[in-house]
């Protein structure tokens, strides 16, 4: 068997190693009295997944409990399956695994203070909501649009121009990988002017998904 036959061969069983998460992650977390709310954002939440969609996992916990949950992140995530490493701050609220079978979670904890209607939220997954709180969340959502402020819209100018310029003086002094990176930050700044044009949430700057 050669290795791309037998990459492709651990491809195609990605899905049932997804759902197999799944299960370990909502079992474990919708019996747990100090959790207010399961819901996924992401391909899951906008129901796009492919073989390749990672798992966009959002915990909302009482506030009482918060810190001890948001330092137990690891942890937390290894009781799902088994890790290979994580990608992790100590000091943020989420945390990144990637397991051995290829899976990544992203896990984000939430206080209910936190959970405020936004663009991002208006597509969403809820697999554990007892009091509503995000299904009123989304339900908020819905209706809200984006339209980029002047402010936006000025910052994003000069960012555009200041990467043409600074692409230029690389190639003068051969710098070729700083430029091929300055280019880059003009495609996507690009793509961030036609979303902004197009009435749509353009991603931090820098991320490329979708």
């Amino acid at each position: 068997m050669g290795l791309e036959t037998k990459i492709r061969k651990r491809d195609v069983g990605l899905p049932k190693h997804r759902q197999e998460l799944l299960e370990a992650i909502e079992l474990d977390l919708i019996n747990d009295e100090n959790v207010l709310a399961v819901f996924y954002g992401g391909s899951i939440g906008n129901e796009e997944t492919d073989l390749y969609s990672d798992i966009d996992l959002r915990i909302v916990v009482k506030e009482e409990v918060y810190e001890e949950y948001r330092l137990n992140k690891k942890q937390r995530a290894s009781n799902w399956g088994n890790v290979l490493y994580f990608e992790d701050f100590h000091w943020a609220n989420y945390s990144t695994a990637h397991y051995r079978s290829f899976i990544k979670v992203d896990s984000f904890y939430y206080k209910k203070v936190d959970m405020k209607p936004s663009i991002w939220t208006q597509k969403l997954k809820i697999v554990h909501d007892p009091t509503g709180l995000i299904h009123d969340v989304v339900t908020e959502s819905a209706d809200l649009t984006y339209r980029p402020s002047v402010q936006e819209i000025e910052h994003w100018r000069t960012k555009f121009f200041a990467y043409l310029h600074e692409a230029y003086r690389r190639v003068m002094r051969n710098e070729i990988y700083y430029a091929l990176h300055n280019i880059d930050n003009l495609r996507l700044s690009m793509i961030t002017g036609w979303y902004m044009e197009a009435g749509i949430q353009p991603n931090a700057f820098g991320d490329w998904a979708n």
